[in-house]
């Protein structure tokens, strides 16, 4: 199967394939993934990615019988991640019951949900924030009360004492702010950074389903509209390999098979322009860890369109960003944006490609723009003068 040209090293390597099938798979396949990798891996140095894993692998080893060492650690890993997820799902409470009382409706995202309706455990999946998805137009009531109550932006300080334009929520989907125990918030105001637009959301919305857990009351996404979103936004490079989505996945795939409408899937990959994503993870998933996806949908997504430019979106997105540079990957974003939100008018988009670059670079002044441009451009010569040749294919 094809994986669109994405680059060889956004992928897992052979020793996280091996961790991941100790945390997904079950009976002997469990057992001999996890020999392999134990006889393989320095434990004591591992990557980030792998090591989130931890807290799952713990319970699928115990699961499987599995008696090994390093499940003391691993006991310890979950433990510790149970609490920490405690107090995120206390504050994700706190503020549903806030926006409840403002009337702003509110639709939980990614992890925390993903935790509550799947894993249905606290302790296996680790979460630094929570993912919160309201109205565009409750977002400046939102940003204003996380500021007063102690949350500060996280990647963009000058939200603390300003509410950016319209422009600002059109170009960008979400924004973190960080109380001061170290939890975060990430405020969505659009499903997918690749799809800032009303009509996409709107969609989202509407297939929406009710999330009740204890004294949780609020609303989250359909089983088929989560798996199309870890799909898609695993799809962009991290400086470590994020390896979650994947058991993020696979247990929906488990747990929700008789819920999954892939016609729908297919039809958000054609009108969303996502045909590349999902074809690349849907493939993947299936080649490495056999997921249960239709033959069919493989066979419809190898079947629809797609651009010159969303191949070249889509390879740079997943590129190494120490190579391209974030400003590239913004710039396809940008050119695809432009051609999904229909905008026809060529001197419109010329005009709004420096307003887009004020947006994501955070620059609350216009004439900031040419001194963060010059800063990032030497940057860059720098890094590329420097770095070490290797082959990235």
């Amino acid at each position: 199967m094809t994986y669109d040209q994405i680059p060889v090293d956004f992928w897992p390597d052979e020793l996280q394939q091996l961790l991941l099938k100790a945390t997904i798979y079950q009976g002997k396949d469990c057992v001999d993934a996890w020999n392999h990798w134990t006889n393989l891996a320095d434990t004591d140095h591992l990557d980030p990615g792998s090591l989130r894993l931890f807290p799952l692998l713990y319970k699928n080893l115990i699961s499987n019988g599995i008696d090994h060492p390093l499940l003391t650690r691993l006991k310890g890993i979950y433990k510790k991640t149970w609490y920490k997820n405690q107090m995120l799902l206390y504050q994700v409470q706190h503020l549903l019951s806030v926006f409840d009382k403002a009337e702003i409706n509110i639709l939980l995202m990614k992890g925390m949900a993903h935790s509550l309706l799947y894993y249905k455990d606290l302790g296996v999946r680790p979460m630094h924030d929570f993912d919160v998805l309201i109205p565009i137009k409750h977002v400046p009531y939102a940003m204003n009360y996380l500021v007063k109550n102690g949350w500060k932006p996280v990647e963009r300080p000058y939200l603390a004492t300003t509410i950016p334009s319209d422009n600002y929520f059109r170009t960008l989907h979400s924004d973190g702010f960080a109380n001061s125990n170290g939890e975060e918030v990430d405020l969505h105001w659009h499903v997918l950074a690749e799809c800032c637009y009303d009509e996409a959301d709107e969609f989202f919305w509407q297939g929406s389903v009710p999330l009740t857990k204890g004294d949780l009351n609020t609303r989250t996404l359909n089983s088929t509209d989560h798996l199309v979103h870890t799909c898609v936004h695993a799809f962009r490079w991290d400086t470590a390999t994020v390896l979650r989505w994947i058991p993020d996945t696979m247990t929906i795939l488990r747990t929700s098979a008789e819920q999954l409408d892939w016609d729908r899937v297919l039809w958000v990959a054609e009108e969303f322009r996502l045909v590349l994503q999902l074809r690349s993870a849907f493939n993947y998933l299936t080649d490495v860890f056999g997921a249960s996806i239709p033959i069919e949908v493989h066979q419809k997504l190898e079947q629809l369109p797609v651009t010159r430019l969303e191949l070249k979106e889509n390879r740079i997105r997943t590129s190494n960003r120490l190579i391209v540079g974030n400003w590239i990957a913004d710039y396809y974003r940008f050119r695809t944006y432009s051609r999904i939100s229909k905008q026809k008018n060529g001197l419109l988009k010329l005009f709004y490609l420096p307003l887009f670059y004020k947006n994501i670079w955070g620059i609350r002044s216009w004439w900031r723009m040419p001194f963060v441009l010059l800063r990032k451009i030497i940057s860059r010569s720098i890094i590329m003068i420097t770095r070490k040749p290797r082959n990235a294919y």
